[in-house]
């Protein structure tokens, strides 16, 4: 039997080797998503192409070009082929040089005089040995391709060609299916088939869609509609799973204004009217939809739904769309709370390409009920996902605020479950005393309602307006208000201040205010290590940003406990860059995670950010940029967005006139959707 010291010998060894296969992922992945990102990148040139030559045969079907094949009815074009085979500079790749060598000894067996133009190392050396003549051999370019490199096999390709020394030049290359499979393939480079190339019409697009299953067609509430199958999948099994709910009643809990009385006493409050139909609608409904603006009490009726629950014996879940959110929502509730990817055991599934859940309808959450909260934020294909996992009887909470921004993604799930009128719902409008006395709770409901907020108040110690219409006084008072003036006067950090703004570009814009606050609040110093990546100066102490989902990313917390995954709009701050500048330590919140120097394109800066990217956050203080930007941005969503996220202080600089401006615009952007229609008409899913 094994001492103690040998047991505390073999924790660590443990230890040790989690951290070593933790790195090895890192690298591989690394690798792989370099792959990938350097193929996207060549995807718009090709498009924009494919583009301009369609359209060059929209206005002129007789082109003549020895790039195109002739018309139809002449004679095919015989001769001489040229094939340029990529392989590998190195071998123990498995199958992915030998698949390719196969695929050009099938070419040689069908035209024995095709000239070889050979890339990498494996393929020279095969070719040699078997004495199989080469017109030409590039050596180093597959194990570190560049566009020069590329351009000069095209040069030399394109040369041939244009002498008439081959008539077809084909590429015989390995297609990564997915990080596990690959296929050989042989693809024709020229000549073009002019069919590639000719614009068929919209229907005829359409029908092929239909016919191939890609989308789907159908009548929605009398207009003719076209979904993605995925999304028209997502809106139906919403709609039935939330069907379903409604019809499962739960059993009435006895007692139940008793229980929810010792909860008031227990908390020290007293709920008001709609506070308490909140609560006591949770003990009798399988779904509620419980909404309100700030200050108006969602909070406490969750922790009262939460009390009850717990009383009833339920085990109860809370979560969120973003980490942030979720943070917030445990810290107000006193209850752990996680994402909902989090929650669902999120996972990238690398052979089909999606992301996949663990908990499902094979494997549903263990709990008997779940509040979701920012539930605004959630898209269609979330909420499918959610419901799946939730088993039969299940309570379900959904807590938002719906005049706040919709989700990024597909559908509009949140408006459209209350719109349908079928789903017990409770709006909490009432402001509570306390909260009234806010100056940002006050003008977050004026804004609500289409009237101005009040710019100029005296008495208002939580709200301030800067009139700066010019925007280099502008930028300078943004910068100095972060830097000076409300750390020292109204004592709130720096790192506790975000600065928002509803566009990217212009003076006014994300990447002119990232500039302008890095120099103030993180200039360079002596033994500050940074890492140049483009335009941006990526250095130790700055607050970066996540700009899209990266599945892949390990990250790790202090307890141990690792996984991956960080997601657009994730806020993190940079603890530490490698000497060398190709390894960044980052800190999400609780976790810490490494990045790569070619993942820096997936980080921007944060000391600014979009309003849409604040959405499910909030910070002690806001400094919101209140300037003239393009027109489908000076919207009253975005300004209600904005003053909603700040806690404790929040200062608009700007042009009151364009604030004025964002609070009478009540355009949306329109959302089509099903979802409603088939929750109100009890429309057939097809």
């Amino acid at each position: 039997m094994a001492n103690t010291k040998e047991i505390k010998t073999r924790i660590e060894s443990v230890k040790d080797t989690r951290k070593i296969t933790n790195a090895m992922y890192l690298i591989a992945s690394t690798k792989l998503r370099k792959a990938r990102n350097d193929l996207d990148r060549t995807r718009p040139y090709f498009e924009a192409l494919r583009t301009e030559i369609k359209r060059i045969f929209r206005t002129q079907n007789d082109v003549d070009s020895r790039y195109f094949y002739p018309p139809e009815g002449e004679p095919p074009l015989e001769g001489t082929y040229a094939c340029l085979v990529i392989t590998a500079d190195k071998g123990l790749a498995g199958a992915y040089n030998q698949n390719v060598i196969k695929e050009a000894m099938h070419m040689l067996d069908e035209h024995p005089d095709t000239k070889l133009y050979v890339v990498g190392e494996y393929g020279r050396h095969f070719f040699t040995q078997h004495n199989i003549p080469m017109e030409h051999s590039f050596l180093y370019t597959a194990q570190n391709p560049t566009m020069q490199r590329a351009r000069e096999i095209c040069d030399i390709l394109l040369e041939g060609y244009d002498r008439g020394d081959f008539k077809k030049i084909f590429v015989i290359y390995t297609d990564m299916e997915n990080s596990l499979t690959s296929s050989a393939h042989c693809t024709r480079l020229l000549p073009f088939h002019r069919a590639y190339f000719q614009t068929d019409t919209v229907e005829k697009a359409l029908d092929d869609l239909l016919e191939r299953g890609s989308v789907v067609q159908e009548q929605v509430a009398n207009v003719e509609g076209c979904y993605l199958r995925r999304c028209h999948e997502a809106e139906t099994y919403v709609c039935t799973r939330v069907r379903a709910m409604l019809a499962d009643k739960p059993d009435k809990l006895r007692g139940a204004k008793k229980i929810i009385d010792e909860i008031e006493r227990g908390q020290g409050i007293e709920y008001a009217p709609l506070q308490r139909q909140a609560v006591e609608l949770a003990a009798q409904e399988e779904l509620l939809i419980l909404t309100g603006g700030p200050g108006t009490g969602k909070t406490t009726s969750v922790r009262g739904i939460v009390a009850l629950f717990e009383r009833m014996g339920l085990d109860v879940l809370l979560c969120a769309p973003t980490g942030r959110a979720a943070k917030r929502m445990g810290e107000l509730c006193g209850k752990e709370a996680q994402t909902i990817h989090r929650l669902l055991g999120m996972s990238w599934n690398e052979q089909t390409g999606d992301v996949t859940f663990t908990k499902n309808e094979k494997e549903p959450l263990e709990a008997d009920a779940v509040i979701v909260d920012e539930t605004s934020m959630v898209d269609l294909a979330l909420m499918r996902a959610l419901l799946a996992a939730l088993r039969p009887g299940c309570r379900l909470g959904l807590v938002g605020d719906p005049d706040q921004l919709p989700s990024v993604g597909a559908g509009n799930v949140f408006s459209d479950l209350i719109r349908s009128g079928r789903i017990a719902t409770v709006a909490l409008r009432d402001i509570f005393r306390q909260a009234e006395q806010s100056m940002i709770v006050r003008n977050a409901h004026l804004v609500n309602t289409g009237m101005p907020p009040k710019l100029k108040n005296a008495a208002a110690n939580d709200f301030f307006f800067l009139p700066r219409r010019d925007s280099v006084r502008l930028v300078e008072t943004v910068v100095e208000l972060c830097k000076t003036r409300l750390p020292d006067k109204m004592g709130i950090p720096a790192d506790e201040l975000q600065v928002l703004t509803p566009t990217r570009r212009g003076d006014a814009g994300t990447r002119s205010l990232n500039f302008a606050l890095q120099a103030a609040l993180n200039p360079p110093k002596p033994g500050k290590q940074e890492r140049r990546f483009g335009e941006l100066i990526f250095r130790e102490g700055d607050r970066v940003m996540q700009t899209r989902n990266d599945y892949d990313v390990v990250w790790q917390k202090e307890d141990g406990t690792a996984g991956t995954g960080i997601f657009n709009g994730d806020v993190g701050k940079i603890a530490k860059i490698d000497p060398s500048g190709e390894l960044l330590e980052i800190v999400f919140d609780d976790r810490t995670a490494t990045y790569t120097s070619d993942m820096l394109a997936e980080l921007d800066m944060a000391y600014a950010m979009t309003v849409h990217k604040a959405q499910g956050s909030e910070y002690r203080g806001v400094v919101f940029v209140g300037a003239p930007c393009a027109p489908s941005l000076m919207v009253r969503g975005v300004l209600y967005t904005a003053i909603t996220r700040a806690r404790e202080l929040l200062v608009i600089v700007g042009d009151d006139s364009a604030v004025n401006k964002m609070a009478e615009n009540d355009r949306r952007s329109r959302r089509y959707s099903g979802l409603k229609w088939r929750l109100r008409k009890g429309g057939e899913e097809k």
